[in-house]
């Protein structure tokens, strides 16, 4: 996630009619100087999959889209592709169509200067004038929850909401884990809704409060169809601090993707197309999550302590969290199959 200028997704008149004017530069210029215009000089970039989202009129056509610093292909300096859409029919989900476009290998008037290991200069030469960013990655503020036992810490990423998680992969259950991370740079609130079930208002998000940490449990679906910034963490990965056994658990549990993947989970014959891990419910009533939560509870007896009022919980065991959470997965998938 790139933190710069966050540009209304409310088009004027005014805005559009400029939009029309802007004709005489190439589409790719007028992309980047509109970018790195409207942005601070310095741009902090978080590690996520570093995207910067943009939108804007030109030339009678309202472009969304896309810049990304990739570390894949040349680790230093990153390259930067620039992802956009023609979006003139808005409210037509089914005419989008992506142009693809990477400014370090076809634009030679857009320049990457390596400073030190985490600082970037980017450079912008126009007709009449030159543009110069300051890039600077850093790492997610504070620290990762203490690791539960038979788990491993992956890595820290922020999502697009700027909620800060610990992607977690429990071992014993061959799971990843969404954990909420100790330090955060946004400020939120998390109420108890019943029992060990938390949920956050604005987000929608909904936590299971275990003895490790909060574990997200589930995301509105209203929220992933719309693809807003509270569509859950599932495709923010941490592509600065990639760790490698990301794809080592990730095809231990889906053995028959190993030969369709590179080590960064990009498919191999689509570089843009990439397998991520969600590992919580896309839900539409929170009621329901919750009553199955309370039958998942009920139905394990080896680390929940069932004899218990799941409604009065206030929490439980980082053990017993993780395996209601898959529980209630498995009922979820089996609803699925049947068609429920």
């Amino acid at each position: 996630m790139l933190i710069g200028f966050i540009l209304s997704y409310i088009i004027l008149n005014s805005n559009y009619i400029n939009g029309l004017k802007e004709c005489g530069d190439s589409l790719n210029h007028a992309i980047s100087s509109f970018i790195l215009s409207e942005t601070p000089e310095t741009l902090i970039v978080y590690p996520t999959e570093n995207y910067y989202y943009f939108l804007l009129p030109f030339c009678g056509k309202i472009l969304k889209g896309n810049i990304k610093f990739d570390f894949f292909y040349n680790d230093s300096p990153p390259t930067v592709r620039l992802i956009y859409e023609d979006f003139r029919h808005i409210n037509i989900p089914s005419n989008k169509s992506f142009e693809h476009y990477t400014w370090t290998e076809k634009d030679k008037s857009l320049q990457i200067r390596e400073i030190d290991k985490n600082t970037y200069l980017i450079s912008l030469k126009l007709p009449n004038s030159t543009i110069e960013k300051t890039v600077k990655f850093v790492e997610v503020p504070g620290r990762y929850n203490d690791v539960p036992e038979n788990s491993e810490h992956i890595f820290n990423t922020i999502d697009e909401s700027g909620f800060v998680f610990s992607l977690i992969f429990d071992t014993t259950l061959h799971n990843f884990i969404w954990l909420l991370n100790d330090s955060q740079i946004v400020n939120f609130s998390i109420e108890r809704f019943s029992g060990p079930l938390y949920y956050e208002p604005i987000s929608g998000f909904l936590f299971i409060k275990s003895t490790a940490g909060f574990i997200l449990t589930g995301v509105p679906l209203l929220n992933v169809v719309k693809n807003n910034w509270w569509d859950g963490p599932f495709d923010q990965l941490n592509d600065r601090d990639w760790n490698p056994k990301m794809y080592l658990y990730m095809i231990s549990i889906y053995s028959s993707i190993d030969t369709l993947l590179t080590p960064y989970l990009y498919q191999k014959n689509e570089v843009d197309k990439r397998i991520s891990t969600a590992n919580y419910l896309n839900y539409y009533d929170i009621d329901e999550v919750f009553q199955k939560l309370k039958q998942a509870f009920k139905s394990e007896n080896s680390h929940c302590n069932n004899e218990e009022n799941f409604d009065y919980l206030v929490s439980v065991t980082y053990k017993c969290a993780s395996i209601i959470l898959k529980d209630l997965l498995d009922l979820e998938k089996q609803s699925f199959k049947k068609g429920g």
